[in-house]
C-alpha cells in the first residue's frame, strides 16, 4: 500500500486502534482535544469535531496539525489555536503552536500508516534508547510524546475533508450524486408503501396478542422466570500483567544547600488490584548522573510507610538533585464467574488483619480508633449486620446487638450479610 503525504488545509483524524471510543461509536481511538476548561488531550476520541486536526504544511515532511477545535484559544507559542504537540517532558499535548513542540516530520510506511516525529526529539533518546520521540498509544491507553518507532507509533490518516480538488473531479463528483439521490428517492416510494403495509398487518397481530396476553407477560412464562433458579457466581482473581513506572524529577535552588532530607510516600504493598514486589527511591548527581544516596523505607507515628534519604550537599549538589521513584507491581484482575461446579459456591476469601490494619490506619484525614468515629459509624450502622441464629435478630461486626449499647457475644451465627444488601441499606 502506498502512501500519500496529506495537503495544506485537509482535515484529517488519525486513528490507532479499532476500539470503542468516548463517544461510545466504533470509529477506534483518534486524536482529539477536549475543549471543557483549559483543554485536555484525548487518546480515545471519535472523528467528529473532537478528534479532527487541520493540516499546516510547513515544508515537503514538515507539518503542523491545529485541532478544530480550541481555534481562538491561547497556546504554547504566544499564538492562537491549539496545535498537537510534544513537550520538552515528552507528554503529548493539546495547546502547542506552530514552533518545535507542535512541529513534527511525517514519516510514512508501506502499509499505509504514518508515524510522527517531534522536530525538538529528532536527536534525542526514546524509550526504547534509540533516536527520535515518536507518538505512541498503547492498547492499554498509555500515550507517550518520546516513544520509539513501532507498530504502537504507527497510526492510519482519516481523511475527513480534502483540499485541491480538480473543477471536473468535483463536478462529476456532484452528478453521480444527484443521480443516486434520484434512484433512491424512488426506491424510498416503493419502501415506504410496503413499510405502511407491513406495519399494519403487524398492528393487527399485536393487538390479538396483546388482548390475549392483557398488557402483560403470560402467566406460564411469568411462573417459568420465578422457577428458574438463581444463577450460582463467584469472584475469581488472577494475575494480568506487570508492570513497572517510573518518576524522575530534579529539584534545584539558588542557594547553596548544607543537607538535603528527601520524603516520598512508599506505595502500598497490598491493594486488592495490585501487589507491589519492588519500590525504589534513588538520588542521582544532575551532571554526572553518579548515585549519591538511596531511600529507605520507614514510617513516621502514626503514619503510612514513606520513603527517607539524608545526605549532604557536597560538590555537585549544593543547587540541585535529580530524584528517581521507581516502582515495580504485579497486577491483578476480579471478574465475577458462573461457578458450575457441585457443591456450595467457595466464599470470596478475605481480607488479611495486615491489609485490614493498612486501610484503617490514622492519617491526617480520619482516626478509626477516635470515639467520636466508631460512635458516628456505630449509630449510623455503618457497618455490616451480623444475624443471630438463636435470636434471629441484628448484630454488629463485634458480635454485639446494633442498636444497643455493648453486651455479651453471640456464639453462632447464620453470618453477616451479602455486600449488596450492606450496599442498599447503607448507600
Amino acid at each position: 500500500m502506498s502512501f500519500n503525504f496529506p495537503k495544506d488545509g485537509d482535515v484529517v483524524c488519525f486513528r490507532s486502534f479499532p476500539k470503542p471510543n468516548l463517544p461510545g461509536n466504533n470509529d477506534g481511538w483518534n486524536f482529539g482535544v477536549n475543549p471543557k476548561d483549559d483543554g485536555s488531550f484525548l487518546y480515545n476520541a471519535g472523528q467528529g469535531p473532537f478528534g479532527q486536526w487541520t493540516v499546516v504544511k510547513k515544508s515537503e515532511t514538515d507539518y503542523c496539525f491545529k485541532g478544530v477545535q480550541g481555534t481562538d484559544r491561547d497556546n504554547k507559542g504566544g499564538g492562537k489555536a491549539w496545535h498537537l504537540g510534544v513537550s520538552q517532558q515528552g507528554q503529548v499535548i493539546h495547546n502547542a503552536g506552530q514552533g518545535p513542540l507542535g512541529t513534527f516530520k511525517v514519516v510514512g510506511h508501506p502499509s499505509g500508516k504514518v508515524s510522527l516525529m517531534v522536530i525538538h526529539g529528532l536527536e534525542k533518546k526514546n524509550k526504547a534508547g534509540t533516536n527520535g520521540w515518536h507518538i505512541t498509544v498503547t492498547p492499554e491507553g498509555n500515550v507517550y510524546g518520546d516513544g520509539a518507532d513501532s507498530e504502537y507509533s504507527h497510526f492510519e490518516i482519516v481523511y475527513k475533508s480534502e483540499k485541491g480538488e480538480k473543477p471536473e473531479k468535483a463536478e462529476k463528483a456532484e452528478k453521480s450524486e444527484k443521480s443516486e439521490k434520484g434512484e433512491k428517492g424512488e426506491k424510498n416510494q416503493n419502501k415506504e408503501g410496503k413499510e405502511k403495509k407491513e406495519k399494519g398487518e403487524k398492528g393487527e397481530k399485536s393487538g390479538k396478542e396483546g388482548a390475549e396476553e392483557k398488557g402483560g407477560i403470560k402467566p406460564e412464562e411469568l411462573l417459568k422466570r420465578i422457577s428458574e433458579p438463581t444463577p450460582r457466581l463467584t469472584i475469581v482473581r488472577e494475575p494480568s500483567k506487570k508492570v513497572e513506572c517510573s518518576l524522575d524529577v530534579n529539584f534545584s535552588c539558588n542557594n547553596e544547600v548544607e543537607q538535603w532530607l528527601v520524603i516520598a510516600p512508599a506505595p502500598p504493598p497490598i491493594l486488592p488490584s495490585q501487589i507491589v514486589t519492588s519500590a525504589t527511591l534513588t538520588v542521582k548527581n544532575p551532571h554526572n548522573k553518579t548515585v549519591v544516596a538511596t531511600g529507605e523505607i520507614g514510617k513516621l507515628q502514626s503514619s503510612h510507610p514513606i520513603f527517607t534519604s539524608s545526605f549532604e550537599g557536597a560538590k555537585g549538589l549544593k543547587h540541585g538533585i535529580d530524584v528517581c521513584y521507581s516502582v515495580n507491581a504485579q497486577l491483578y484482575s476480579t471478574k465475577l464467574v458462573a461457578y458450575n461446579e457441585p457443591g456450595s459456591v467457595p466464599i470470596a476469601n478475605p481480607i488479611t488483619p495486615a491489609e485490614r490494619n493498612y486501610h484503617i490506619m490514622q492519617t491526617s484525614l480520619i482516626n478509626y480508633g477516635d470515639p467520636i468515629v466508631t460512635e458516628f459509624i456505630r449509630n449510623n450502622r455503618l457497618y455490616p449486620n451480623h444475624l443471630s441464629m438463636s435470636q434471629l435478630s441484628i448484630t454488629d461486626h463485634q458480635g454485639y446487638p446494633a442498636m444497643s449499647p455493648i453486651g455479651g457475644k453471640v456464639e453462632s451465627g447464620l453470618g453477616f450479610e451479602s455486600a449488596i444488601g450492606y450496599a442498599y441499606r447503607v448507600f
